[in-house]
């Protein structure tokens, strides 16, 4: 399913469930495989979103907090690639908007 300009992830139910563990603001409480798994996810998704869609906007303002995170503190080296992957997505997509997310 394409997105339109107006709709977000959380639009499409089946997919928003799987990237569930990146909404969240402590996304070390789920397991290490639904963490890969979503990441997984996003990294697909962030290449094709597009640039100052809504869709954009609010994964980078949902998820990319917590990617990072991820990022930096995950013991397991593979999601920590992944989570690298998605944040670089994320922001290459939308410079200004992924270090308006990143830093308060």
């Amino acid at each position: 399913k394409d997105l339109t300009h107006d709709e977000t992830l959380e639009d499409v139910n089946p997919i928003w469930l799987r990237l569930a563990p990146l909404a969240s603001a402590d996304p070390g409480s789920f397991s290490e495989a639904s963490l890969h798994q979503s990441l997984h996810l996003l990294g697909i998704i962030s290449k094709s979103l597009k640039k100052e869609s809504r869709a954009l906007s609010h994964a980078i303002g949902t998820m990319l907090p917590s990617t990072a995170l991820v990022a930096c503190a995950s013991p397991v080296a593979g999601t920590r690639r992944e989570a690298i992957s998605s944040a670089t997505n994320l922001c290459r997509s939308d410079p200004t908007a992924g270090i308006r997310a990143l830093l308060p």
